[in-house]
């Protein structure tokens, strides 16, 4: 497939004109699509088998709770599941963080009420890596707070462990990579999650400590366990005030490394940590240790060495009722890993018995949970591979006296692929809960099954469910198609196109909203190869039906041009019409309606020599297709059309791109409406003979024709290049380049034409530091300049203008997004100029409530004069199209308005 190419490194230029408000303007409302929904791939702990011991808890009304990620599409957020008794799922829930990034959820924990605290890492607005921590309702799973943490000058803090104290407060630990890397350890109110302290420990010598672990005592007091120059490092923190009480490092008799993996405490406080301990001549073994929980006194020491005398990591520990240690993880057996558990004597740390477990593959099998039942039986949980194929869950049950097996369950799912346990519990009436994730031949689930504790016999096997608001971008994100991704109709409805993710690839979809921005209705559309569909521009007819094209992955391979026309009223499929060249790829970029109601398509379809332009027209009423046209340029290579317009008698003007003998050039084709005989041909070639894009055009009411885009100067830079050509023929009546100021790049993207004919063209005009809005308007008759119109955001950052266009009374509306000062989060930028003159008017800024990428990429006018603007917006539960709408008539009391506070 060849691949199409523009330049979408868009940029801009400094300065900011004068700011001479005379009119004010107010959102009226703003409205999000729905999203996608289906079954996207999730795991629990993220898939991570040492962080996930502390992803599940079974609370005391037996309701379970397991949190990890889940995909929307785009990125992972946090998804968190609470599943009832008998396995029914209760509620779910997602957090995707500011920066619309990765989101991992790794730990969580319940209070006194039933609220579920979660954390784990997520990106961070201009990079880098913070905590997250979020707290939800028991009940419902709504929200109640989030907080994050980065060390200050830190690039990377990631928790490892979510605790709750006997005041439902919450403490969150884990790493943060400020200079050396260090336990960092918050305590946040419960109730709000007013930050109440936080408190560092860099160990003895400071060079890298890395938390892994934590418990809280009955007074609320913290413990904390982890590593330091290659030791154990356990420390106890005040609950009060987060001072450090006392500290113990540990380090092996043979002075190598030494990493603690997880802690636990007894009846008394005292507190018992494990990990791996370098031994004398035996590699990695097992290092349990216990110290008074009042001072930090070492108690005991007990270690564990296999038989192979070879690498041993103990992964969990826990204490049963009589005070006595239970310890499991991972022990080579020589020619295989096997679980490993030991129980220690609570007081003396003498080992009571030692089971080991080599499951039938001879193959892998690590443990990485431990739980004790009421009658003091231990429940250990873990990965065992049998040897052929994927891994399988296990769980097994001793006797918590001697050690004997009880029982063993062994989950392998349908699809025979990866089942591993990672997390462990037991309920009130002993049986047996156990998380970890699940693969179905396709991708990963949630994996949540409960065994009975008499027998091990399986009750139910739950995977997370369907999820509804995954992502969806408008015009699937595309920038060029983004102007034409969204229309409005003479009922003033809004209509947006885009893809939305359904859980395993994604759709196209529609949205429309009512004139007050309530959704009329939603319309998908999933090929018949069951992959990826991209929508990327929308057309309205008369009657309001909606026109969409895209394209659409093709059974066997490629894609195809792909037109819907959907019933204006209810969003019913009319008709669906798919156009295949002879080639594999095929993509169409923009889509209108003639004065008949007939349909035009245009884009790209890949050809015998490179990309062809690709022209059809539709038959509105039955989607049957009257004509096409393809056009090879000369020099073969690659070429697309980008937009389209029909004339005053119904003629087609397509414009776009074709490779030329030394790059890209303009090219503009105009169609006999009725046949699609190609009526002529025009070529822009700028003066560097290099690069040349044509990326909007428009039509006046004369039939002459106005595109715009960006071409190569004698400097070897970008200028805008607006071209007028005759209607009747072609010929260039007038050329105008823009160099900006600063001697940057410029990129005009867009073109409208008023009721005179006079010429408004915007873009991006880049400088060496930053870049701005650029409006120009020209005689429509000469092409000379009447006036310049220069934005530069009070970030002075990037400022991308993406489309324009003339309001009831002449004036010149451009809308685009603008960088705040974090360098990375954008906001909605719409601007209103005087046509006459080109001075403000207004200037309106939208975030949508949150912090993110918020881009706006289109703008129409409605028949009543106000205005849509339309882009991609983040949000918490993940990226959405999103529709602004502004009403332009002040409200009482309403002064100014330049700069809304927005």
């Amino acid at each position: 497939m060849h691949e199409i190419r523009l330049i979408q490194s868009l940029a801009v230029m400094v300065g900011l004109a004068a700011c001479v408000p005379t009119l004010a303007q107010r959102v009226d409302w703003t409205a999000l699509g729905p999203g996608g929904s289906g079954d996207a791939s999730a795991m629990v702990a993220c898939g991570r088998a040492r962080a996930g011991k502390h992803v599940m808890a079974v609370g005391s009304d037996r309701n379970i709770v397991a949190t990890g990620c889940g995909y929307n599409g785009s990125n992972n957020d946090f998804l968190t599941v609470k599943y009832s008794p008998d396995g029914r799922v209760l509620w779910s829930a997602r957090y995707n963080g500011l920066a619309d990034g990765e989101d991992s959820a790794y730990a969580l924990a319940l209070d006194s009420t039933g609220d579920v605290l979660v954390t784990g890492v997520s990106a961070a607005v201009g990079g880098g890596l913070e905590f997250a921590t979020v707290k939800y309702a028991g009940d419902s799973g709504a929200l109640r707070w989030v907080k994050r943490f980065n060390g200050p000058g830190s690039s990377s803090s990631i928790p490892r462990v979510v605790a709750v104290d006997p005041s439902d407060d919450v403490l969150v630990t884990g790493i943060s990579e400020q200079g050396p890397a260090h336990f960092a350890t918050i305590k946040y109110a419960g109730r709000d999650g007013a930050l109440r302290w936080q408190s560092r420990f860099d160990g003895p010598n400071p060079g890298g400590a890395y938390a892994e672990a934590m418990a809280v005592d009955a007074a609320g007091n913290v413990l904390v366990a982890g590593s330091s120059n290659q030791g154990f490092a356990t420390v106890k923190y005040d609950g009060a005030s987060g001072a450090h009480l006392w500290n113990q490092v540990y380090d092996g008799p043979a002075g190598g490394s030494d990493f603690a993996t997880a802690l636990a405490l007894d009846s008394a406080g005292d507190v018992l940590v494990v990990g791996a301990s370098t031994g004398t001549g035996s590699g990695f073994d097992y290092a349990t240790i216990k110290y008074a929980g009042a001072n930090g006194a070492q108690q005991w020491v007990s270690r564990y060495n296999s038989p192979a005398n070879l690498v041993d990591q103990a992964l969990a520990v826990t204490v049963d009722a009589a005070d006595d240690v239970l310890v499991t993880g991972e022990s080579s057996g020589g020619d295989s890993v096997d679980f490993a558990t030991v129980k220690y004597a609570g007081a003396t740390g003498a080992q009571q018995w030692i089971s080991r477990h080599d499951g039938p593959g001879r193959a892998y099998d690590g443990a990485y949970a431990i739980a004790t039942d009421a009658t003091g039986d231990v429940l250990v949980a873990g990965i065992s591979n049998p040897g052929v194929g994927d891994n399988d869950s296990l769980v097994i049950k001793y006797s918590g006296n001697v050690g004997a097996e009880l029982w063993s369950s062994r989950y392998d799912g349908p699809a025979h692929r990866d089942d591993d346990a990672y997390a462990l519990g037991v309920d009130d009436t002993g049986d047996v809960v156990v998380a970890g994730r699940t693969h179905d031949g396709v991708q990963y689930d949630f994996g949540i099954t409960k065994l009975a504790g008499s027998n091990g016999a399986p009750v139910w096997f739950a995977n997370e469910p369907e999820h509804s608001g995954l992502s969806e971008t408008l015009a699937c994100g595309g920038f060029v198609q983004g102007k034409q991704a969204v229309a409005v109709d003479s009922a003033g409805n809004t209509v947006a196109v885009g893809c939305a993710f359904n859980g395993r690839n994604r759709d196209f979809q529609v949205v429309k909203l009512s004139p007050r921005g309530g959704l009329v209705w939603r319309a998908s559309y999933d090929g018949p190869a069951g992959q990826d569909d991209w929508a990327s521009a929308v057309a309205v007819d008369v009657a309001g039906d909606v026109i969409v094209t895209g394209r659409s992955t093709a059974q066997g391979s490629g894609s195809d041009y792909t037109t819907i026309k959907f019933a204006g009223s209810t969003g019913a499929q009319l008709w669906t019409s798919r156009y295949a060249g002879p080639l594999g790829f095929d993509e169409a970029n923009s889509v209108t309606v003639d004065g008949a109601g007939d349909v035009l398509v245009t884009g790209t379809s890949e050809g015998i020599d490179g990309n062809d332009i690709a022209t059809v027209k539709y038959a509105g009423a039955s989607g049957a297709q009257l004509w096409e046209n393809r056009y090879t340029g000369p020099a073969g290579g690659d070429d697309s059309a980008v937009a389209m317009a029909v004339d005053p008698v119904g003629n087609v003007l397509v414009t776009g791109y074709i490779s030329g003998t030394r790059g890209l050039d303009y090219l503009t084709v105009k169609y006999l409406g009725t046949t699609g005989q190609r009526l002529w041909i025009s070529r822009y070639d700028g003066p560097a003979g290099d690069d040349d894009q044509a990326i909007a055009l428009t039509v006046d009411g004369r039939g002459d024709v106005l595109l715009t885009g960006w071409s190569k100067g004698v400097a070897l830079r970008y200028d805008y290049a607006t071209l007028k050509l005759a209607g009747t023929n072609g010929e260039e009546l007038w050329v105008r380049r823009y160099d900006g100021l600063d001697g940057g790049d410029d990129f005009a993207n867009a073109v409208a034409v008023d009721k005179v004919g006079e010429v408004y063209v915007s873009g991006l005009s880049r400088s060496s530091t930053n870049g701005d809005f650029v409006t120009l308007k020209y005689a429509g008759a000469t092409g000379e300049v009447q006036w310049t119109h220069q934005y530069d955001g009070r970030a002075h950052r990037d400022d991308l203008p993406a489309d324009l266009a003339i309001d009831n009374v002449g004036d010149v509306l451009v809308t685009g997004y603008s960088t705040e000062s974090d360098g990375f989060s954008t906001v909605f930028v719409t601007l209103k100029l005087s046509g006459s003159d080109g001075s403000n008017r207004w200037l309106l800024r939208e975030s949508f409530g949150t912090v993110g990428r918020h881009q706006a990429f289109a703008l129409n006018v409605a028949e009543d004069g106000s205005i849509r603007v339309a882009g991609s917006v983040a949000s918490t539960a993940g990226p959405r199209m999103g529709v602004l709408s502004i009403e332009t008539a002040p409200p009482p009391g309403f002064a100014d308005g330049f700069e809304d506070p927005r």
